[in-house]
């Protein structure tokens, strides 16, 4: 591991995690090696120059006859990442939000950077997402800061101006610091927000599963004022409009693209902030397992043929 921490959330138990292999941790902060659990090797180093130094060793081995020859698995873990797919083509109405990473990859190109926080939507963000690029999925780790996605959005946008930025938050994480898309409005920071609304506190209802739990983490209601979202709770697009902002909601599948390219458009054309929120279903349950040889799949999965891939 470079510049990692070993965290709950990646491991699961240590002794499955480490059962059968070998660990380097490398750390520019000494105090960090060794936190979690103690490596076979320890080195504290700038993560360039230790890659460097690495690479050249390898080199060093593979021009010596001394390195073994792992290509075949690199290109069998190739074949399964391209055949080995998790479903996204769902058209159910509530909408699954599966569906909306799918209609995300094909609205935005390959240069898009990503930014979001943590939640379930957080999870689903890791699985269905494909990056192509360093530093394209801005993630704010293990910290669980809610609410996020906008403040970093904002200054993922002024860092790279030319950059199209997308920001992924579940409804609760938006509610934390929605006033923070007036600072984007005034300072004309144009980018895109896609709200999963289930009115839901999804992660701790999934965690919940474990003790037969569903307890004070539906955070809907009827809402006189926007009887059209029924018992989802915040009237979203009215509360982005007061802060400047512009806002479209969708209900159905395939309201998702038209949407998509609206607000990318409006972004661009009006240098503001813009919002699509996406009513989906209120219970969904993603991937993952209490240990990594014990991973849940809740949906069902393909296994595609290569030339289909």
């Amino acid at each position: 591991g470079i510049g990692n921490r070993w965290a709950s959330r990646h491991t699961g138990s240590l002794e499955v995690y480490r059962r059968g292999r070998r660990f380097v941790h490398i750390d520019i902060e000494p105090t960090q090696i060794g936190r979690v659990f103690g490596p076979d090797l320890g080195i504290v180093a700038d993560a360039r120059l230790a890659l460097e130094a690495l690479v050249a060793e390898a080199r060093r081995r593979r021009d010596a006859g001394r390195l073994p020859d792992r290509s075949a698995w690199v290109a069998a873990c190739a074949r399964r990442k391209r055949s080995m797919r998790r479903r996204s083509d769902f058209d159910e109405v509530p909408i699954k939000p599966q569906r909306v990473f799918q209609e995300i990859m094909a609205t935005f190109d390959r240069e898009t950077r990503y930014v979001t926080a943590i939640g379930l939507y957080q999870i689903a963000a890791c699985q269905f997402l494909e990056m192509y690029r360093p530093r394209q999925f801005l993630i704010c780790g293990q910290a669980g800061p809610l609410g996020w996605e906008i403040p970093a959005a904002i200054g993922a946008k002024l860092a790279e101006p030319e950059r199209e930025v997308v920001a992924i938050c579940g409804d609760y994480s938006f509610q934390f610091l929605i006033e923070e898309l007036a600072v984007a409005a005034q300072y004309r920071v144009p980018f895109v927000t896609v709200v999963l609304n289930n009115a839901y506190l999804g992660l701790i209802r999934q965690a919940e599963m474990g003790y037969e739990m569903d307890f004070e983490v539906q955070i809907g209601f009827e809402n006189v004022n926007a009887p059209e979202i029924d018992a989802y709770g915040v009237d979203h697009v009215k509360a982005v409009e007061a802060m400047g902002g512009i806002a479209r909601r969708v209900f159905t599948p395939g309201e998702i693209a038209p949407a998509l390219a609206w607000a990318r458009e409006e972004a661009e054309r009006r240098q503001l902030p813009v919002v699509v929120e996406v009513i989906t279903e209120k219970v969904t349950n993603i991937a993952m397992g209490p240990e990594i040889d014990r991973i849940t799949e809740y949906e069902p999965t393909l296994d595609l043929a290569l030339e289909d891939a």
